[in-house]
């Protein structure tokens, strides 16, 4: 069965053209792995669509459950057999504010000093391959946490 290998996600922040907002490029790398039989028949019917890949941006809440996190934004998909599978890259370009997962503590009722602390941030891409034939998951990978204060 086909697999996802080596997923990786980097955030890069830069100014905006827009007053006090940063813009922040997510990128995701990773490879897919098709066995010998997947790879024969996308070759014999190479204008198929036979897998997709999809990239969804996620907010990491429960650090041990995955399956209670909040999903951000959906990023890319990917067809093969158009795609090289072993150098994927998606990129998507979005507000900083939009990883602003975690705002933090509710603020006091009364003003304090100092203000609470913001919440910390802890974004992740899950990726996740479809068989297109059999309307099938076949394999599903997070990549890494990437950790910040995204405002």
């Amino acid at each position: 069965m086909a697999s996802i290998e080596a997923a990786m996600l980097t955030i890069t922040l830069s100014p905006s053209s827009v007053p006090k907002r940063r813009n922040a490029r997510l990128t995701v790398t990773c490879k897919v792995v098709f066995e010998e039989i997947e790879r024969c028949v996308m070759q014999v019917c190479p204008n198929g669509t036979w897998f997709a890949l999809e990239a969804r941006c996620f907010g990491e809440d429960h650090p041990n459950n995955h399956s209670r996190d909040d999903e951000l934004f959906f990023i890319q998909k990917r067809i093969f057999p158009l795609q090289d599978p072993s150098n994927i890259t998606f990129i998507a370009d979005v507000f900083e504010d939009a990883l602003n997962e975690d705002p933090g503590a509710d603020p006091p009722e009364t003003p304090s000093f100092p203000p609470p602390p913001p919440g910390l941030d802890e974004i992740y891409v899950r990726l996740t391959l479809f068989n297109m034939f059999s309307n099938t998951v076949v394999a599903e990978v997070d990549t890494n946490v990437v950790t910040g204060v995204f405002r």
